[in-house]
């Protein structure tokens, strides 16, 4: 199996990227499963509407991060175990599913505490090692998308799922690493795909907002830039029968 995985789409311009260029792209490389990474879909949070519209777009499965609670809608499509959308699968008493069976292929999400709300979640390693023993019962091919700032808790989470997940993929920073490799006991690993927006940005946003912002210290709205629209990812070839990969190949689509 061939499964793509894209990193954050950021706003209208990563939206118009997919609608554009998705599908064919995926068919020309033989993709099998699509995975997206969609908490900023709307800039920042996502929407029910734009959810289902990704979908459209060719997508599979929508994983998310910190910024999934920016609108409360979206609840209803979380809790929803048919609809492909997942939060992460450690946060504290709150609503939806943190992982998902999707035409054979499991799904994990996951929220490194380290410098975002660790008050909020639970530490990543005991919860995903119980997830996933459940998953294996329904299919060898399982996926990890772990959200974090830092690259130390994300690399270590690869190291210790080695052999028992398909591949663990780094999401949260929009800046892709030169680090795709496969781990000694078959697992892919990237410690961030980057993500699908405008490259002549700060991390999606208009350069000179976040210039200025920084400079004054006074708050700003944050709007996205729309210059130089990119969409990066990584191509995972997994065996069907092992869920182990066998190659991880970075890729990217120009806008």
């Amino acid at each position: 199996m061939r499964v793509a995985f894209l990193g954050d789409i950021v706003g209208k311009g990563g939206r118009r990227l997919l609608a554009n260029k998705w599908r064919t792209w995926k068919l020309n490389h033989h993709v099998d499963f699509t995975i997206a990474n969609g908490e900023n879909l709307a800039g920042r949070g996502i929407t029910p509407n734009l959810a289902r519209k990704v979908l459209k777009y060719g997508i599979d499965v929508i994983t998310s991060g910190n910024h999934i609670w920016k609108f409360d809608q979206i609840i209803p499509l979380l809790e929803d175990e048919q609809f492909p959308l997942i939060r992460p699968l450690n946060y504290n008493d709150v609503p939806g599913k943190g992982s998902g069976v999707f035409n054979g292929v499991a799904v994990i999400n996951l929220l490194s505490p380290i410098g975002m709300t660790p008050h909020l979640v639970e530490p990543m390693f005991k919860i995903v090692e119980h997830e996933v023993t459940r998953l294996h019962e329904m299919t060898p091919i399982i996926i990890v998308d772990v959200h974090g700032e830092t690259a130390a808790d994300k690399i270590a989470l690869a190291y210790y799922l080695d052999g028992k997940v398909s591949a663990v993929i780094g999401t949260h920073t929009h800046v892709p690493t030169n680090d795709a490799r496969i781990l000694e006991h078959g697992t892919a690993y990237i410690t961030d795909v980057g993500m699908v927006g405008a490259t002549r940005s700060v991390i999606g946003v208009k350069k000179e907002i976040i210039v200025e912002h920084l400079i004054t210290g006074l708050p700003k709205r944050f709007d996205n830039a729309h210059e130089e629209v990119k969409g990066y990812g990584v191509l995972i070839d997994i065996d069907d029968r092992t869920g182990k990969s066998y190659a991880i190949e970075p890729f990217v689509i120009e806008g």
